[in-house]
């Protein structure tokens, strides 16, 4: 069913960011998809593509429907990574260079439905929410993907105290209310939004999402890529305590304060 803003009467902006590392085949359905939701719906809008030194096409496929949509002039972006800075570093970008206050941030994997991000911000709007996280409830990964998210959001729900369901889903949106310097050098940028939004009070809601199967492509977060970096995962996990919670690694309670919902609809 196709999703609708629910308040058109108010100034609605969104930049859209789509990280993305040699998506040559899907980027160009992704952009097609994304464009037509965002000018459909928003009146100011704007998509950031962050090419982290992809090796094939993506890049050369970018330009090209730069140029395809014309009429966008200035609302479709490239930034092209000098080097490859990972995931974190991507986001770090888009987080910086968006000219709204409102980022929603999805892989370009061609994975997510564009229609959820108008089906997010709308729970947003309704529920006042500073930050919303997809929720893949129905899964289109394999087997051994599906068991390292599990093990992923056990540790998180451990070290963090998350209570989302799907905190490494690629699809969220958020209010800019203050500068974050994501930690660098990882393939991970989800734990860290959510502990920084976590640590000043904000409201946090997990809304339910559809989730495609992989076409084209290799996902960069494969089975043994994520097991050989558990080590890793724990001490990025222990210090967004430090930094963000001023935990010691021996506290487990929650907080007085928890501003968490679920929605499933």
């Amino acid at each position: 069913m196709e999703n609708k803003l629910q308040n058109t009467t108010q100034d609605n902006s969104i930049s859209l960011g789509l990280p993305c590392f040699n998506e040559e085949k899907n980027i160009n359905l992704v952009l097609d998809d994304c464009i037509n939701i965002l000018s459909s719906n928003f009146n100011n809008w704007e998509i950031l593509v962050v090419d982290n030194k992809s090796s094939d096409r993506t890049v050369e496929v970018v330009n090209h429907k730069i140029n395809q949509y014309s009429q966008y002039k200035g609302k479709i972006k490239l930034i092209k990574n000098e080097k490859n800075i990972l995931y974190s570093g991507s986001s770090q970008k888009i987080y910086d260079e968006a000219n709204y206050k409102t980022i929603a941030m999805m892989d370009a994997d061609n994975q997510y439905n564009p229609e959820d991000i108008i089906k997010c911000y709308n729970k947003m709007i309704e529920n006042n929410s500073d930050l919303v996280f997809g929720f893949r409830k129905k899964r289109k990964d394999g087997i051994f993907r599906n068991i390292v998210s599990l093990i992923f959001n056990i540790m998180i729900s451990i070290l963090i105290k998350s209570k989302l369901s799907d905190i490494n889903c690629g699809l969220k949106i958020l209010k800019k209310y203050k500068e974050i310097y994501f930690l660098k050098g990882l393939n991970h940028i989800n734990p860290e939004i959510y502990v920084s939004f976590f640590s000043d009070n904000k409201k946090i809601i997990e809304v339910e999402i559809d989730h495609k199967n992989r076409n084209f492509g290799d996902s960069v977060n494969s089975f043994w890529g994520i097991a050989n970096s558990f080590i890793k995962i724990i001490i990025y996990l222990l210090k967004l305590r430090k930094k963000y919670l001023n935990w010691s690694i021996f506290i487990f309670k929650y907080p007085h304060h928890y501003n968490f919902q679920k929605n499933f609809s």
